[in-house]
């Protein structure tokens, strides 16, 4: 048994000791914990800078012209053209309204603006702004929803994670939450291919 007057932290030889490697699995999960957070409350792009972009080149808003067809794979996939600032813009149907959104792969989740989540019927009242996502100019905060169903053409997934941007955006963003359900996407030659 050790007496208090032993140092807990060399037993003697070469092996950690018991608080030794207790200390570091503390350090260890709380390293981790903090990746987490960081990753799950910025988000992994700048909203604001994204949007921030589009506006600044966008002549208009005007979805992408849209191409249906199959794979040799036996995939299904949507072709989208690039607007003339180099944007993918898809109309999309979600919970039965239209919306138009921009393609962002750096984007977490299908981010709507506050005009958008109206247009859905999503009240922010309702809503709670848990989630926080750093941009060039400060601090957004954002609540999580899910979305019954989004629609792209015959492309339909339900019970979608998103996020309402508690900040003034001119265009929703489809992200990841959508995005990662396909079998893949590929933008090429000035075209989106979406596959599934």
């Amino acid at each position: 048994m050790a007496s208090f007057d032993e140092d807990p932290w060399n037993s003697g030889d070469d092996k950690p000791s018991g608080v030794m490697k207790w200390t570091l699995g503390v350090v260890v999960v709380t390293l981790a914990a903090s990746a987490f957070f960081v990753f799950a409350f910025t988000g992994s792009s700048d909203i604001a800078a994204v949007v921030e972009r589009f506006e600044a080149g966008a002549p208009s808003s005007a979805p992408a012209a849209q191409t249906a067809g199959r794979t040799g794979q036996g995939h299904r996939e949507l072709s989208y053209k690039a607007t003339s600032n180099g944007h993918f813009i898809v109309d999309a149907s979600i919970n039965g309204t239209e919306i138009s959104l921009l393609f962002d792969s750096g984007a977490s989740t299908v981010a709507l603006s506050p005009a958008d989540a109206e247009r859905l019927g999503i009240r922010r009242q309702q809503l709670r702004f848990t989630l926080r996502y750093e941009t060039a100019n400060g601090v957004v905060q954002a609540a999580p929803v899910t979305l019954d169903r989004i629609r792209l053409g015959q492309l339909v997934y339900y019970d979608v994670a998103a996020t309402v941007i508690d900040a003034p955006m001119s265009i929703s963003l489809l992200g990841m939450s959508f995005l990662e359900r396909l079998d893949g996407f590929e933008v090429a030659g000035g075209r989106l291919t979406l596959r599934w």
